[in-house]
């Protein structure tokens, strides 16, 4: 009996060995389970083994189709466990599975061995990759296919089938690009186009010929203004055009300059803004505004800054009129000056000759023909002083300059161009101003004046004004004011250039650190006031005391109100202001400043202009202003538009600037 209870403990040590395929536990040991997750395989079944048993992984395997198992991790897709593993905790192991089909990484490269792409391909499989290279401006590029290697120069016909991860490498030929230069002769002889690679220097060509001309320059422009410098660099298509000079002999270089050296610069004025371009009855000139005037008598002129325009122009006219001489002397030049050349030539850079009172020079250089007159003579409002008259003519550009001086104290400069006149005066040692306008290509006409006014070069005051002329409107901003004392003013004037009225402008005017914008109109633009009276300084007040209607009652304006820096100003009221009219006196000519009663209100007050004046004056219940809408706007757009760059350029100019410009007589 004894013998079959030995027997059996001793089969049943042997079988728990065999289950627990480990070490003989000790008593001691704690027991953990083994859990397969098999990721969808089939079941394998979990384990019950005591701590430190070390169970042989490939004796539990686990099927999945189309997949095949690789063996089992700690973690989903963690590295794979090999040979043994020892069970410390209960311990989850997890299949890894790998498609039974085979994958290879294909990577391709650019042709200079820059990383494109790489592409993960089955087994036997072609692998592909679309390369595209792009042209730029030195090069034509061409893929021809793939290489094995980036030194190799044999190019695939077609990738192989992928039996391994594999790199391939782009072939690429390069042709240098070729531009060609157009040569357009514009009448001229045949010069042939010229084809080169890129980057290549060309040299001029030969010059082509024309019949009755001279060959001026290649041209990048069909307009003929931008010359080109020899050698180019070529590195696009490139059209060159002729540029030619009639070939004129310089005695009729001589008739041109002759025949072209005066200029009206009023041709760019408006007849009815030119000086006496609406004239008024002498009259008008002084009227007596201390008892009831009807406003029918009241002539509006111009303002200020459209004044100094005026002035300018008209200043001029005392240096021009020295141009007669000119032409008393334009024959007796051409005729001496034609016959000096049937004698010398060859010899051309300079004639010199007398007539009379006036020493005459005749220069040609450098494309430039010149005429210097000095002579002594008796001048309207100069007196009898030396005088020097120069005219030039460049004769590529047609470019016209003239330059006079009479005595040393007085010079004009002009310069004439097919779309602009330029002029700088100094006169009388007391005044110099600088004057320039332009057209442009639209038919609009800008212009820009700046003056000075002092003793001994000395500036003592100095304005500046910006004007356009258009088919609809004359607008003028300027800074010439003659406002209240202790304000800066800058106006802009607004004019009809058919019938050279004044139909407002605004003001900006600073008084320490305020700024008021004041819209201002003629009386005649409103309707409700028919006449006015002005008594001066009334009550002390440095402010004129206005009546109108015929009323015994002041005009009685209002304050802004509020608490605001400007609550103490005025919204509006009528004032007197300076303006400029024209009347003939006989046979002459005659300006003269006035005092015009005007209609100002601040500008963020307009709204409210009506409603104000009529709760404010009992007599005005019929008041209304009639500026049109369209006036007001372009007011108002011109203010906004045209102020700021006028003060940023108001200074560009000094008057240092406008004396050097004008230079100093050419000495002989």
């Amino acid at each position: 009996m004894k013998k079959v209870v030995l027997f059996l403990s001793m089969l049943i040590l042997i079988t728990g060995l065999v289950a627990c395929d480990s070490v003989t536990p000790t008593p001691q040991d704690q027991s953990y389970t083994v859990t397969f997750d098999v990721q969808g395989g089939s079941a394998v079944k979990s384990l019950e083994v005591t701590e430190g048993t070390q169970i042989t992984l490939s004796n539990y395997t686990t099927a999945k189709n189309e997949f095949n198992f690789e063996g089992w991790s700690l973690t989903l897709n963690g590295t794979v466990l090999t040979g043994t593993y020892t069970v410390n905790s209960n311990t989850t192991l997890y299949a890894k599975f790998v498609s039974e089909e085979r994958t290879y990484q294909i990577s391709f490269y650019d042709n200079d061995g820059s990383f494109l792409i790489s592409k993960v391909v089955s087994e036997d499989s072609i692998p592909s990759h679309t390369y595209i290279v792009i042209d730029n401006d030195e090069w034509d590029y061409s893929f021809e296919g793939w290489k094995t290697s980036l030194e190799s120069s044999t190019v695939l016909d077609v990738l192989p089938a992928a039996n391994a991860n594999a790199s391939y490498y782009a072939s690429v030929t390069a042709v240098k690009k070729q531009y060609t230069i157009t040569y357009i002769t514009n009448g001229g002889s045949t010069v042939g186009s010229t084809t080169v690679d890129y980057g290549t220097e060309v040299q001029e060509p030969s010059s082509p010929t024309k019949e009755g001309f001279t060959f001026v320059a290649w041209t990048s422009d069909i307009e003929l203004q931008n010359a080109k410098t020899w050698p180019i660099v070529v590195t696009e298509n490139i059209s060159l055009y002729a540029s030619w000079n009639e070939t004129i002999e310089i005695g009729t270089y001589l008739e041109i300059l002759l025949s072209t050296y005066a200029y009206d610069v009023m041709d760019y004025i408006p007849e009815k803004l030119q000086a006496g371009g609406v004239l008024v009855d002498q009259s008008q000139t002084t009227v007596d505004y201390s008892s009831f005037v009807n406003l029918s008598s009241i002539s509006s002129g111009y303002g200020e800054q459209w004044q100094m325009v005026l002035d300018n122009l008209s200043q001029t006219q005392s240096f021009t009129e020295v141009l007669n001489v000119v032409d008393s002397l334009s024959i007796t030049a051409v005729t001496l000056f034609n016959n000096y050349l049937d004698s010398n030539p060859e010899d051309v850079n300079s004639f010199t000759f007398t007539s009379g009172i006036y020493n005459v020079t005749i220069n040609y250089e450098d494309d430039i023909i010149y005429l210097v007159i000095d002579f002594t003579a008796e001048f309207p409002v100069f007196n009898s002083q030396t005088a020097q008259i120069m005219l030039s003519y460049n004769v590529l550009n047609q470019e016209k300059e003239g330059r006079i001086q009479i005595g040393d104290a007085n010079a004009l400069k002009y310069v004439i161009t097919e779309d602009s006149y330029t002029f700088a005066i100094k006169y009388l040692g007391i005044r110099s101003a600088y004057f320039n306008i332009y057209e442009h290509i639209d038919g609009s006409i800008k212009g820009t004046i700046y003056e000075f006014l002092g003793l001994d070069n000395s500036v003592s005051t100095s304005s500046a004004a910006q004007f356009e002329i258009t088919d609809n409107y004359v607008s003028v901003v300027g800074n010439k004011a003659s406002g209240i004392i202790g304000f800066t003013s800058i106006i802009n004037e607004l004019y009809n250039p058919s019938t050279g009225k004044l139909l407002g402008y605004e003001i900006k005017e600073n008084i320490k650190s305020i700024t008021y914008n004041t819209l201002w109109f003629n009386l005649s633009d409103q309707t409700g006031i028919t006449s006015i009276m002005k008594v001066d300084e009334a009550n002390g007040s440095n402010l004129d005391s206005i009546y109108v209607n015929g009323s015994a009652s002041l005009f009685t304006s209002k304050n802004v109100g509020g608490i605001n820096i400007k609550s103490l100003s005025r919204r509006y009221d009528i004032e007197f202001r300076k303006q400029y009219v024209y009347y003939m006196d006989g046979t002459t000519l005659t300006s003269v400043e006035v005092e015009v009663p005007m209609l100002f209100v601040q500008a963020e007050q307009y709204n409210s202009l009506v409603t104000d004046v009529r709760a404010n004056n009992s007599n005005l219940s019929s008041f209304n202003i009639t500026v049109s809408a369209t006036t007001l706007a372009k007011i108002e757009v011109d203010y906004e538009t045209t102020i700021n760059v006028f003060v940023i350029a108001k200074d560009n100019t000094k008057n240092e600037d406008v004396i050097e410009y004008i230079g100093s007589k050419i000495a002989h």
